[in-house]
């Protein structure tokens, strides 16, 4: 006798789901204990679960359940557009639906009007297969100055899937020059790279150039590329070609300007890095490295997603995602964005987003160099320490991310982030910048903005959510260019009241930062008496492998 089917709504890229219990008897045997074959969590669509049961004889009884886990539909991010223009809106399902279509209704808001300003809307988006559907608004320019308007969906419940946690997307229409956006493309033996083979033949740099002012002529200006790259075409074509051969193994900045011919003229501007290895590894027909099913030969070492890690080594296909410490735990960001792997993780030769402190002193710099101040000899970080980007943000936006923590918040935590040069410091938390924890389930976390988030770092949660702003004081780039950068993680004091230069690292024995001049707490003791029995340990443990 197996539990009923279920049906349940997703709450992240995997959802824990509660199969109840199933019981066997036999004649001769009495009762028996069946076992199944997958407990979860599970992704969205339709899953089956194989119950079986054997009696001493090896007779073996198997039935099935259907988990039926509904996907979540969000909207892409907001955007801006020149009035009289048309914009493209997507809704996006974090994985494959139950049943199709799915329809997605909405209402429509903001200060612009139709028919004056944009047309008339449909009332629902459609998806009929696969995880995207969109629908397209076509504006007006009406040639009379009204300054900045705003047309606002607002999704309504949804059929056949769940509303996700960003629920609006604003059209906003401008009437006077809007500054390009960039993404830029790597390629190397036609196909899409981050990593380049110094034998591997020619490296070709694009640009996807995004004018919201379609008519605008643009001008390239690639000058800001590291000066050991030497272009074929110069540094002011469309396209930036280099030969790689002879170059040493290591990290190279890229950076493109494209300016527009508007009035006034506004620039865009992206950076990035490459990293340079001697050759690319042979790969194998028989291996499969990030468990995902594909052949390592198959999956190649081309980086279809951009997000830093070789196809061959990442598990995760979906853009807002990336693998945080195995190749099945994954930091989120919103649909819509593209989460890649930070600068130092990059650098170190990592396939995940979990960084140790020495990879920060050895790759934290500029361009993945040697750091400065990367030293955090007061703190430790017992869940880990995670180095990512968040792209394609609106500038001056706000990024959410979660982070699946190698082990739950330990009491007196604090959240700390690393700036290459200069150091260590406590989140600093304001209107846009927030940290919020979750109690999830070890490596399995709930999606941005789900309810069960609650302010603060809470002891025993396993799941941390940061909300940072483009340009504000987290943002380790400091600059309003929609990227978000890091690397952070979850710290607790080593010594209470030891002393630092980082004015927020003093932290009081309920973990908040504050001044820690006086007399140890007994919590700072006892925290202080656990860290000398671990080095007591750690030193008993070398000397006997030293003997």
């Amino acid at each position: 006798s197996i539990p009923a089917n279920i049906t349940v709504n997703s709450t992240g890229p995997l959802t824990p789901v509660d199969l109840g219990l199933a019981t066997a008897i036999d004649v001769k045997d009495g009762n028996l204990t069946p076992t199944v074959d997958n407990t979860g969590p599970f992704v969205p669509g339709r899953h089956i679960a194989t119950w079986s049961v054997s009696d001493q004889a090896g007779n073996m009884v198997t039935e099935q359940q259907v988990i039926d886990v509904i996907p979540m539909a969000s909207f892409a991010p907001s955007q801006t557009i020149d009035e009289g223009t048309t914009a493209t809106i997507n809704i996006l399902l974090n994985g494959n639906a139950v049943n199709y279509p799915v329809k997605i209704p909405y209402l429509v808001s903001g200060t612009a009007e139709a028919p004056a300003d944009f047309g008339t809307l449909s009332g629902f988006i459609e998806i009929e297969s696969g995880v995207q559907g969109s629908i397209t608004i076509n504006t007006v320019e009406d040639g009379i100055w009204e300054g900045l308007e705003t047309v606002v969906l607002t999704m309504s419940e949804p059929i056949n899937a769940v509303a996700g946690f960003v629920a609006d997307h604003i059209v906003s229409l401008k009437e006077e020059n809007i500054a390009p956006s960039l993404k830029m493309m790597i390629t190397q033996a036609g196909q899409s790279v981050t990593t380049i083979a110094a034998d591997g033949g020619d490296v070709q740099l694009s640009a996807e150039v995004l004018d919201p002012n379609p008519d605008d002529i643009h001008t390239y200006d690639w000058s800001g590329v590291n000066n050991n790259l030497l272009s074929v075409e110069g540094y002011t074509d469309t396209t930036f070609t280099f030969d790689p051969s002879g170059l040493a193994e290591g990290m190279y900045y890229l950076s493109l300007m494209v300016s527009d011919n508007g009035e006034p003229v506004l620039n865009g501007k992206t950076d990035t890095v490459i990293r340079v290895v001697a050759s690319a590894p042979v790969l194998s027909s028989t291996l499969d490295t990030d468990g995902d099913g594909a052949m390592d030969l198959a999956e190649g070492v081309g980086d279809a997603d951009m997000d830093r890690i070789p196809d061959y080594l990442d598990a995760v296909n979906d853009a807002n995602l990336l693998s945080a410490s195995t190749p099945t735990t994954v930091l989120q960001t919103d649909m819509g964005l593209l989460l890649r792997l930070g600068e130092t993780a990059f650098a170190s030769g990592n396939a995940y987003a979990q960084v140790s402190i020495e990879d920060v002193a050895n790759n934290g710099g500029a361009a993945g160099g040697l750091a400065i101040n990367a030293n955090d000899s007061s703190y430790d970080y017992p869940t880990g320490i995670f180095d990512f980007e968040v792209t394609g943000l609106e500038n001056g936006s706000i990024a959410r991310i979660v982070l699946p923590l190698t082990a739950a918040i330990p009491p007196g935590a604090v959240y700390r982030k690393y700036i290459a040069n200069s150091g260590w410091f406590n989140f600093v938390e304001n209107s846009d910048n927030a940290i919020s924890s979750a109690i999830g389930q070890p490596g399995v976390c709930p999606a941005p903005g789900d309810s069960t988030y609650v302010s603060g770092l809470v002891e025993g949660a396993n799941c941390l959510q940061l909300a940072i702003q483009d340009g504000g004081p987290n943002d380790a780039d400091g600059n309003a260019n929609g990227t978000v950068v890091d690397p952070g993680g979850v710290a607790v004091p080593v010594n209470i009241n030891s002393s630092n230069s980082d004015s927020g690292s003093n932290v009081n024995s309920s973990g908040s930062g504050g001044g820690g001049g006086g007399s140890m707490s007994i919590y700072g003791l006892l925290l202080f008496l656990m860290w000398g029995m671990r080095l007591h340990i750690r030193n008993q443990a070398r000397q006997r492998s030293r003997n």
